[in-house]
């Protein structure tokens, strides 16, 4: 029974566990960010292609 009297309160045996679960979803969240942001520059560059094309075939009709 005496261990037990020396064992730290459960918030700070939680503490630890709780930090690394936060640090590791904030690495997740900015890694998501990242590929957010790249495929929404591929998709924004497929869009441009795409209204090039577009285009081209519409002057290509017109002649």
């Amino acid at each position: 029974m005496g261990s037990l009297l020396n064992m730290p309160p459960i918030s700070q045996q939680w503490h630890p566990a709780l930090l690394q679960i936060l640090q590791t979803k904030q690495s997740q969240l900015e890694f998501l960010a990242k590929e957010r942001t790249l495929l929404e520059d591929h998709i924004n560059l497929q869009h441009h292609l795409w209204c090039q094309d577009l285009a081209s075939f519409q002057d290509a009709i017109v002649e």
